[in-house]
């Protein structure tokens, strides 16, 4: 259950337990990255393994605008 693996504490493999993980790291990575206004999206690839995408809200800055602000 992939929802499951946003929930600290929670492990998806359990024939991975015991090597000191605690399970927290993609709980804490999805709450960071939803406080940024960003999303995350957590699924399985075709090959095995998990893929976690996020996006971030930005707005783009004109190239010009960059280095005047670096000056």
């Amino acid at each position: 259950d992939l929802a499951a693996a946003t929930r600290p504490f929670v492990r998806l493999d359990p024939a991975r337990g015991g090597n000191g993980h605690s399970g927290l790291g993609l709980a804490i990575v999805e709450r960071l990255v939803l406080r940024l206004g960003g999303t995350c999206e957590i699924g399985n690839r075709p090959e095995g393994g998990l893929r976690v995408a996020m996006t971030f809200p930005f707005d783009a800055i004109p190239k010009d605008d960059l280095h005047a602000q670096a000056a």
